[in-house]
């Protein structure tokens, strides 16, 4: 029973952190610092509460995983810090194994996203990959070209929303 009402707690946190986040990121491009702190923070206290130090030490672990994951596209100028934060915060609330694998479901939902942004603008795929090779060769000269701003805060709150329903299921 005690173990049921510490994963309900733990859902409901992860999707209010994944509203509150996509919804932010989609109409603003920024994805708050007081989501991904007052998650963090969450997490610490609810894993410590339930599971002692040990739950501290997994949450922090967790919290590590996920920046770990997405550092080096935030060092690149890929990815936002909020977004890189905002999979830190799930890590810390969800533990590593469910941030690994709200990672990789948001590659290819973020793939899906920006497909559909290319066609949007209508832009060639010569042209995408051409900006795309330029990156890869020079990718500190990333302003030279217009930066394509994809969501991704978007496709990791959806990514975490098909992990939550995989574990409710």
């Amino acid at each position: 029973m005690f173990n049921t009402f510490i994963i309900f707690i733990i859902y409901t946190i992860l999707l209010i952190l994944s509203t509150c986040s996509a919804i932010s990121d989609y109409k603003y491009r920024k994805i708050y610092n007081y989501y991904t702190y007052t998650a963090i923070l969450s997490g610490l206290f609810i894993n410590s509460i339930a599971f002692g130090w040990q739950g501290f030490y997994l949450s922090l672990i967790g919290l590590f995983t996920g920046i770990a994951l997405v550092i080096v596209f935030y060092i690149f100028g890929v990815m936002g810090a909020g977004d890189v934060k905002l999979l830190g915060a799930m890590g810390c609330i969800g533990g590593a194994g469910f941030v690994f694998h709200v990672f990789i479901y948001s590659t290819f939902i973020g793939s899906i996203i920006a497909i559909f942004i290319l066609f949007y603008k209508k832009e060639s795929v010569l042209d995408s990959f051409k900006k795309l090779l330029y990156l890869l060769i020079h990718p500190f000269k990333s302003q030279e070209y217009e930066q394509l701003y994809i969501p991704y805060g978007v496709a990791i709150s959806a990514a975490c929303f098909i992990k939550i329903y995989q574990g409710i299921i």
